[in-house]
């Protein structure tokens, strides 16, 4: 072995797990021998496996706080496309959605994002979510930050640079931050820098100059910067135009590729109960990510 000069069995002394015997490395050094137990391969293989879990664990964790931070709820955490179920009117939107997340995660997207139009209930809140969970499910997170993250305490958790957001929701935080600090900064600011951003229901707020305002703000923001939106909604694009105006609606048109989901209302009656996730993939061809550089902050954690 590596470092001794030979190793013998000891015909006495037996490992504590396997029942092995101890192996003992003879070492030579500055004039001096002696013997030194080494250690068994099943506590080594033992550590390794423990090791494992806690990065997994700590993984896990790491991506919990991701998509908590990426505004997911409780049922949109569960939204995947391994669970989707697509149906005949759904099947164009579902490869598109998919499609669009393979290309965002590999780094190829060039700032085209969605525009999903359908009814209610006909599953395009959950493509929406779907993309976002995919984004995070991808993101690296190294051995080290996984595994000091083992406890639940999330270290040195990567950004996700994707935000999910109710348009109702978000012009009421904008309201309740505007009566309360005369300002609306940080939250405008997500949503407009945020690398990701999904616009969930659009035409389902309460259409004032004020909303539209605010709405335009965001849009107009992400057209100049060529940022990718994805936005769901019930309404038609003559609907949108009537609700939302020409401004926001032709930069729509123009970040986004259009599709209608065209499905009747999946959600059952008294079943208020999440979608399983399943194990599997949510692609087919999994998306390829070129390793993450280490810098030296991460070399010096090692």
């Amino acid at each position: 072995m590596d470092g001794y000069s030979y190793t013998t069995a000891s015909e006495t002394e037996k490992c504590q797990y396997c029942g092995k015997p101890i192996v003992y490395g003879h070492v030579e050094m500055m004039g001096c021998e002696y013997d030194a137990p080494l250690e068994c391969p099943c506590v080594t293989e033992k550590q390794e496996r423990e090791r494992a879990d806690r990065i997994r664990v700590g993984r896990e964790a790491i991506r919990s706080e991701l998509r908590r931070r990426a505004g997911l709820s409780k049922r949109a955490v569960q939204q995947r496309f391994r669970n989707y179920r697509a149906d005949e009117g759904q099947k164009e939107a579902f490869q598109a959605a998919r499609q669009f997340a393979k290309e965002y995660i590999e780094g190829k997207n060039d700032g085209t994002g969605l525009l999903l139009i359908g009814g209610v209930g006909s599953g395009k809140s959950h493509l929406a979510a779907a993309i976002i969970n995919a984004v995070v499910d991808y993101i690296q997170i190294p051995d080290r930050s996984a595994e000091n993250s083992s406890d639940g305490v999330c270290y040195g958790t990567p950004n996700s640079d994707a935000y999910f957001v109710g348009t109702v929701s978000l012009l009421e935080q904008l309201r309740s931050s505007y009566d309360s600090d005369g300002g609306t900064g940080q939250i405008m600011e997500q949503c407009q820098k945020a690398g990701l951003l999904v616009l969930d229901d659009v035409g389902a707020e309460k259409t004032t100059d004020w909303a539209r305002e605010r709405l335009f703000e965001i849009i107009d923001y992400r057209y100049n910067d060529c940022a990718p939106v994805v936005i769901t909604t019930n309404s038609s694009i003559g609907e949108l135009r009537q609700k939302l105006g020409d401004r926001i609606c032709d930069r729509i048109r123009s970040m986004c590729k259009t599709y209608t989901v065209t499905s009747k209302s999946h959600r059952q009656t008294a079943d208020n109960t999440p979608p399983v996730v399943e194990n599997g993939e949510d692609f087919d061809d999994p998306p390829v990510i070129q390793p993450r550089e280490t810098t030296i902050y991460d070399r010096m954690r090692e």
